[in-house]
């Protein structure tokens, strides 16, 4: 008969192995619910131009990329304040009316830097028939390429009013019950968020992407119809060229405000 001892080494050895396998399958799983805990945005470097998408799955959000926050319609006016938009861009907008029995297009390209905005509005063939230049306390107005302009007190009117375009913010000012979903959902590749509001004229939705800090896009409709749309058509994250906030009778607007302040 064999002494007992020669069969300590092989259990000892399949206890090792069982115990390595069952390692390496904790950690295989605590690694795949750590990776389910990171989402970033994609980067979207340089130029970007967008164009009108639909969201990838019913959940608003692709499964591969769940996010951590989640969204509602008691959290997403918190959530809008953490926001902020970027110190300088070019955004065009297009932007359709409707009426019954018709629907009139027009376009609103804005330059931001440096404080300073300037709003084109433009038909629909691209013509540009106003502009308006702001630091958000005056700004100046003028009529398609006359060389005249008209100097006003912005008040409490945004540059966004000037260009009669919406905003985000305004849901901000809206009384929470108004607010009936908000939810994440991804549109042309853009982490967004869609927020729905309601009131005795409108019901609304605007979606705001989290990677620009931007307008996606807004709806408004009256009776299931639709009123007005906004569409973001381009966004270019590169500071606006010195020529963008110029006034139509070649002076700089910063040394027009300068002057007016002395």
């Amino acid at each position: 008969m064999r002494p007992a001892r020669t069969y300590v080494f092989p259990l000892v050895a399949a206890l090792v192995v069982i115990l390595a396998l069952a390692a390496g399958a904790l950690l295989s799983g605590a690694g795949q619910r750590a990776a389910r805990q990171v989402v970033l945005p994609p980067e979207q470097p340089g130029r970007t131009s967008i164009s009108p998408g639909v969201a990838v799955s019913s959940t608003g959000w692709p499964a591969s990329a769940e996010p951590l926050i989640r969204v509602d319609a008691q959290a997403v006016q918190k959530l809008l304040t953490t926001l902020e938009r970027p110190a300088q861009y070019r955004a065009e907008y297009r932007i359709e009316r409707f009426w019954e029995g018709g629907s009139q297009v027009m376009f609103t390209t804005q330059y931001v830097r440096g404080g300073l905005c300037k709003t084109e509005l433009a038909d629909e063939n691209g013509k540009v028939f106003r502009s308006i230049l702001t630091d958000g306390e005056v700004f100046c107005q003028w009529e398609g390429e006359s060389a005249l302009y008209f100097p006003g007190v912005s008040g409490e009117q945004s540059s966004d009013d000037l260009g009669s375009l919406p905003t985000y913010e305004d849901v901000l000012a809206l009384p929470a019950e108004s607010i009936t979903n908000a939810q994440y959902e991804t549109l042309d590749g853009h982490p967004c968020l869609l927020v729905e509001t309601e009131d005795e004229l409108y019901a609304s939705q605007y979606r705001v992407t989290l990677d620009t800090c931007m307008l996606y896009g807004a709806r408004l409709t009256e009776s299931a119809a639709p009123a007005y749309v906004c569409e973001l058509v381009l966004f270019d994250p590169a500071a606006p060229g010195d020529e963008a906030f110029w006034l139509p009778d070649g002076v700089r607007f910063v040394d027009w405000l300068a002057d007016r302040q002395n």
